[in-house]
Parts: structure tokens; C-alpha cells; sequence
């Protein structure tokens, strides 16, 4: 089954994190991320395991000193380009944003796998084709507390309430539109929320950026759009 991707894009303006890293260790900081994105996309598709021994051999094959590799790994999780939490846990470089991409470049094979622990997503936005493997993050013990089982009932209600808002989203907006802002705002929060969503794209419309940089009106879903938005913005209580 093939994970990888034969292609990723890059925005022509990078998001402050990217700048902050290029600031600190300038081209050569810059360079050894798009490599690292190159293993990622390349390899198992939205996660690359990250130890001492795969350091070594990375920093060699990119011709650039493993000490300068580790620092520029550090700063990356600090900024958040990479799941600090994962990195610990699991030793291991993915983002929310990384496993957006992934998704959005993967829709249209037959099956392809993703490791529930490592997964920063909510399942309402993972592709139908998506195969679930590994452990379940839920812990399905018999001796439950009542909190617990509180927890797993209400998780899969939002589950379902994220679900219907997606699809709602991309109704109201269209598909290629909503999945961008999916994964720039995984990339900010590490899970894209509805509100966020409609906040990234409220100021980006309105300042003709991201999604809107190149955008005409007609190739947004809807010609309605304005209206769409701010009816939607009012029918859920919020400000654009």
C-alpha cells in the first residue's frame, strides 16, 4: 500500500513560525524543514520516526552537522511546526497541518493507513478512505469510571456535532477553500475549530490574503458568498 506522496505544495508566504526558525538559523534552518517535509511527504506520508541513529544519517545525507540539526529540530518544536507532545511520546515529527496535507493528497487512492496514536485530527475530517491501525486512544477497560465513560460519550457527541459543521462548511464555501484553512489552522491550534476556521477567513477575505490572495469571486463555490458568510456568521452568534 503506498503512503508517500510524489508532491507537496509551499506557500509563498511562510507563517510567522517558519519565519522565526529562518531568523534564528537562517537558509541552512529553512533548508533542513523542507528537507525534513520531503522525508515526511516522501516516506510514510504524514509522520517520519526521529531518533539519534535517523539524525545522524539525515544530517549526513543533506550534508549539513547533526549538533546543528538537533538545534534546529528543537527550535521547530518549540515553534510548533513539529507536535512537541508526539515527539516525546512516540519519538516522531508530524504536525496537524502535515496530516491535513496528507488527507487532502491521499483522497483519491483506494485505502491508506494512519496510526490512531499519532493522529492530531479529528475523525470528522478524515477521508473515507482512511484505515485506522494501531492503539485506540480511548481506553476500553471494563473497570471504567463514570468520568471516563462521561468523557468517551461526550467525544463522540462532538464527534458527530464536528462532523455535521464540516460538511456545513463546505457546503456554505466549498471544499478546496474550508481544507485550506483546516490545515492552516491545525498548524496554529493543532485542531481546527469552526470558529477559527471562520476567523482565518473572515480577515483573509476582507484583506485579500491566503486562500483570497489569488482567488476571483468566481471561482469561490458559491457567488453568494458574502451573503453566506455573514448570514452564517449571524446565525452562530459570531463577528467577522
Amino acid at each position: 500500500m503506498k503512503q508517500s506522496l510524489d508532491y507537496f505544495g509551499l506557500d509563498c508566504v511562510m507563517d510567522d513560525k517558519m519565519q522565526l526558525l529562518e531568523a534564528a538559523y537562517g537558509i541552512k534552518g529553512y533548508a533542513v524543514i523542507i528537507k525534513l517535509f520531503q522525508r515526511i511527504y516522501g516516506g510514510d506520508g504524514y509522520y517520519c520516526d526521529w531518533n539519534d541513529d535517523v539524525r545522524l544519517l539525515f544530517a549526513s545525507r543533506i550534508g549539513v552537522g547533526a549538533n546543528l540539526v538537533s538545534e534546529i529540530i528543537e527550535e521547530a518544536l518549540k515553534r510548533g511546526i513539529f507536535n512537541k507532545e508526539l515527539y516525546n511520546k512516540y519519538k516522531i515529527l508530524t504536525s496537524a497541518g502535515i496530516q491535513v496535507r496528507f488527507l487532502k493528497g491521499t483522497v483519491r487512492r483506494k485505502e491508506v493507513e494512519m496510526r490512531r496514536e499519532y493522529l492530531l485530527l479529528n475523525y470528522a475530517i478524515l477521508n473515507k478512505n482512511v484505515h485506522l491501525t494501531g492503539k485506540n486512544v480511548v481506553k476500553n477497560s471494563k473497570n471504567v469510571d463514570i468520568p471516563e465513560q462521561r468523557k468517551v460519550e461526550e467525544s463522540k457527541g462532538n464527534e458527530i456535532k464536528d462532523k455535521v459543521e464540516v460538511e456545513e462548511l463546505y457546503k456554505t464555501y466549498g471544499k478546496e477553500c474550508i481544507d485550506y484553512y483546516i490545515a492552516r489552522t491545525s498548524d496554529y491550534y493543532g485542531y481546527p475549530t469552526r470558529n477559527k476556521i471562520i476567523q482565518f477567513l473572515s480577515q483573509d477575505k476582507k484583506n485579500k490574503k491566503g486562500f483570497f490572495t489569488n482567488t476571483k469571486e468566481s471561482e469561490i463555490q458559491d457567488s453568494n458568498f458574502d451573503e453566506l458568510l455573514d448570514k452564517f456568521c449571524e446565525e452562530k452568534g459570531m463577528e467577522q
